[in-house]
């Protein structure tokens, strides 16, 4: 759990801005009439949000998402990461492979059916490079893991 707010925290490390307090009441530009009362607008900060502004909005997501989320999915979401990462690499990787296999295709397709294509199997490739990574991550323990089987012998001679 330690691990994802630390790589969450370290990728928004930016300055949260202050919130301003509103505690002025607006200036009537027609002169008020006896029977309309004016509203003051005055905003009082929440209890909750501290006094100095910095508020960590991510950490706050994060803690959220660690009371209302199913025990051990910030684990396997952190498991899923190295197969979510080669899956968006992928795209733009096929795309690049396929722009320069054009050369050879330019003389048998058409563009429009070729770039078609080229969606259908980059697509296909990313969900399958991702349903990979969640059975991997389901199954959390490796599909290739040996077990020891003990035997016992017998020695019953009659």
């Amino acid at each position: 759990m330690a691990t994802l707010r630390q790589k969450i925290s370290d990728m928004f490390k930016k300055p949260t801005p202050k919130s301003e307090e509103v505690t002025s009441t607006p200036e009537p530009k027609d002169p008020p009439s006896e029977d309309l009362p004016l509203p003051e607008i005055k905003t009082n900060k929440f209890i909750s949000e501290p006094s100095d502004g910095n508020f960590d909005y991510q950490m706050e997501f994060v803690d959220f998402l660690d009371r209302n989320s199913p025990k051990g999915l910030s684990k396997k979401f952190m498991d899923m990461l190295p197969y979510m990462e080669i899956s968006f690499l992928s795209w733009p990787a096929y795309w690049i492979y396929r722009g320069y296999n054009w050369q050879h295709s330019r003389n048998t397709e058409r563009i429009s059916v070729y770039i078609q294509r080229t969606y259908q199997q980059a697509k296909f490739m990313q969900v399958a490079i991702l349903a990979t990574g969640a059975f991997v991550v389901s199954i959390s323990r490796s599909p290739f893991q040996i077990q020891k089987i003990e035997h016992k012998i017998s020695n019953d001679s009659s």
